[in-house]
């Protein structure tokens, strides 16, 4: 398919999230906004990802996937759920859950951890 991870994630977010603004996107996926200024190039060079002018603020851009890239997303819909299916096919709900709950833990101590260094700079 010709994508790296970092271009799977922002199609993936575009999808939940198509129309949102390029620093909302920034924000949600916690990526400082030149890095995903130039994914975004990388995405519109392909036709995959457009940017469009807000109506009420010229300044802003509001980002929309387009058609070109609708069976590109099929594919990666597809294998992803093989990929989920396989990793965690022997799980109990139990387990997944567990497993949930401590990546969310070992998140919430990565940004603690974060917020604590800015802090105390």
């Amino acid at each position: 398919m010709g994508l790296t991870r970092s271009q799977w994630w922002v199609l993936t977010m575009l999808y939940a999230k198509e129309g949102v603004t390029q620093s909302e996107l920034a924000d949600l996926m916690e990526l400082e906004k030149p890095t995903l200024g130039r994914l975004l190039d990388r995405l519109e060079e392909k036709e995959w990802v457009e940017r469009r002018a807000d109506e009420f603020d010229r300044r802003v851009n509001r980002l929309y996937l387009t058609d070109k890239v609708q069976e590109v997303m099929r594919a990666l819909r597809k294998t992803a759920a093989t990929v989920r299916r396989e990793a965690i096919g022997d799980m109990s709900n139990d387990e997944r859950d567990r497993f949930v709950d401590t990546l969310i833990k070992i998140k919430s101590n990565l940004l603690n951890l974060d917020a604590n260094r800015t802090s105390s700079s």
